[in-house]
C-alpha cells in the first residue's frame, strides 16, 4: 500500500480522488507533503533562462502558496507525465475583428504605409483630442 502522502500528493495534482479532503489541507500540510515527496533521490538538473521580472513574479506568487520554484517545477513535470502532455491548453489567442483591425493598423503605421500623427507634448495631444469632440 502506498503511503498516505503520495496519495494526497497525487490527488492534489490531479484534484481527483480526495477533493473534499484537498479543500481542508493547510499550506503547512501541503508543504510537508511536498517535502516528503521531494526526499526521493534526484539525479538530474535542469537549467532554464527566464527574464528577471518573470522569475521575481513567479517567486512572489509561489511564496504565497508556500512553494519554491523548484517544487513548482517538479509539480509541473509530474503533471506533464500524468496528463501525457502539457497539463493545460496551449492555443493562439482569438481576437475579434476590431482588435485584428487595430493590430493591422499598428503594423501599417510601423511599416510607414499609414501616416500617423505625432505630438510634441501631452497638452498638444489633448488639444487635438478635444477638438475632435467639438466637431
Amino acid at each position: 500500500m502506498q503511503p498516505l502522502y503520495c496519495n494526497l500528493f497525487d490527488s492534489i495534482l490531479l484534484m481527483d480522488n480526495v477533493n473534499a479532503l484537498n479543500m481542508y489541507i493547510k499550506r503547512d500540510t501541503m508543504h510537508m507533503i511536498i517535502e516528503e515527496v521531494s526526499i526521493v533521490a534526484k539525479s538530474e538538473t535542469l537549467h532554464i533562462r527566464v527574464e528577471s521580472a518573470v522569475k521575481a513574479g513567479v517567486e512572489a506568487t509561489l511564496k504565497t502558496l508556500g512553494l519554491s520554484t523548484t517544487e513548482a517545477i517538479n509539480i509541473f513535470l509530474h503533471q506533464v507525465i500524468l496528463a501525457g502532455g502539457l497539463p493545460f491548453e496551449v492555443k493562439n489567442p482569438q481576437y475579434n475583428a476590431e482588435t485584428l483591425a487595430a493590430i493591422q493598423e499598428a503594423r501599417d503605421i510601423i511599416a510607414g504605409k499609414v501616416p500617423a500623427k505625432s505630438y510634441n507634448s501631452v497638452a498638444e495631444l489633448m488639444e487635438d483630442l478635444n477638438s475632435d469632440d467639438e466637431d
